[in-house]
């Protein structure tokens, strides 16, 4: 049985300062490859559609899937953030910002596959939150000391997680190729 609308409320009310903060980076990021230049105008428009769409029921939030997986809120917004952002992508939609109204170009072949091998490695690092963070600061082409203080974690404790982050991307997309000049 979904959860009701008063369940649903209280699941978007758990969601700590963090988490509320990475959801607004994550749609920033979806909204980058939208449009190009975003406008944080556009990142929360973004939020908000994916927040007002759960509430509508036009996407169902499950909880307990297959009695296996446990989904949480957190998740479902990423999940329908980024179905929104593809979504608009492939429509060309028109957005209204500080540039005027102008047609959204989809993005480039290879930002596409980007954002795709990026999604596909969140997903596989899901229960392991020190290496979705240490990503998210590597995402923001943060230096390692920057991500420490930020993160606040010990080095070692980076540094695994970055082994780990690029292990699973090595099962994932096959050995790194460098470009050796």
């Amino acid at each position: 049985m979904p959860p009701s609308r008063d369940e649903i409320i209280a699941a978007f009310n758990s969601l700590s300062e963090e988490e509320k903060r990475r959801l607004k980076r994550y749609a920033h990021y979806r909204m980058a490859f939208v449009r190009g230049i975003v406008h944080d105008s556009d990142a929360d428009d973004l939020y908000n559609e994916a927040v007002a769409r759960t509430l509508e029921g036009t996407r169902k939030w499950k909880p307990v899937r297959r009695k296996i997986v446990e989904r949480t809120i957190f998740e479902h917004l990423v999940r329908t953030m980024s179905s929104i952002a593809n979504e608009l992508a492939k429509r060309g939609v028109k957005f209204t910002g500080l540039l005027g109204e102008h047609e959204a170009e989809g993005p480039d072949k290879a930002a596409v596959e980007a954002r795709e091998k990026t999604d596909r490695l969140r997903l596989r690092l899901q229960g392991d939150l020190p290496a979705l963070n240490v990503l998210e600061t590597m995402l923001d082409d943060k230096r390692p000391a920057e991500a420490l203080k930020i993160l606040n974690i010990p080095p070692n404790v980076y540094a695994a997680a970055r082994k780990r982050i690029f292990r699973h991307a090595q099962r994932l997309f096959g050995p790194r190729e460098d470009n050796e000049t």
